[in-house]
């Protein structure tokens, strides 16, 4: 069971690196180089990727309870544009408040396990909803970045490098570990 989402993972952690090395480069006088990976801006697509994910981690659910929170999850979606993070988000956590409920009585444990699983949920949210709020800035553009077959951040930044491979195998791909040892040797060689 793969209930609880992975913070951290997806396009948000590009705006923060980004607004974080401007920060930096204010505090320190130089901003440091930036290299990122799959970088965006979070949106309702962003959030529906992820929430599938959860959904279909549910494996204690039958395949029909799961199909019935994935289309009420794509109802949702459509109910809204592509830039209403905040309100799909507040329904995707009310739906997968009651998946974990599902979940709990199935394996028979406590619903304050589904309780705090929620709240991991609201954090990652908050994370993302965070990001859309940091506005952008030229520097940005500077960093480099390392994408997936799927990627759809496209220019975030003047330098991107595609890779052939899945976004959930981006870091684990030779290639790319290849690829971000020479632009960090690149840019250590540039100071």
């Amino acid at each position: 069971m793969r209930a609880a989402p992975r913070p951290g993972r997806g396009l948000a952690g590009g705006v923060f690196a980004s607004a974080l090395a401007d920060t930096l480069g204010e505090r320190e006088g130089h901003r440091p180089q930036v290299v990122l990976f799959n970088p965006g801006v979070p949106d309702v697509a962003t959030l529906t990727r992820d929430f599938r994910g959860l959904i279909d981690g549910m494996d204690v659910l039958t395949d029909e309870e799961r199909a019935g929170l994935l289309a009420e999850m794509t109802a949702i979606q459509q109910a809204h544009s592509p830039d209403a993070l905040v309100p799909v988000a507040e329904q995707y956590a009310a739906l997968y408040r009651k998946g974990c409920d599902l979940l709990c009585e199935r394996l028979g444990v406590d619903a304050s396990l589904g309780a705090e699983l929620v709240t991991v949920l609201h954090s990652y949210l908050a994370y993302l909803t965070a990001a859309r709020d940091v506005p952008p800035a030229p520097h940005w553009r500077t960093a480099a970045s390392l994408t997936s077959r799927e990627h759809r951040g496209a220019d975030f930044t003047d330098t991107e490098h595609g890779f052939d491979v899945a976004r959930a195998d981006l870091l684990k791909s030779p290639q790319v570990a290849a690829a971000l040892a020479a632009l960090l040797r690149e840019q250590e060689a540039s100071r």
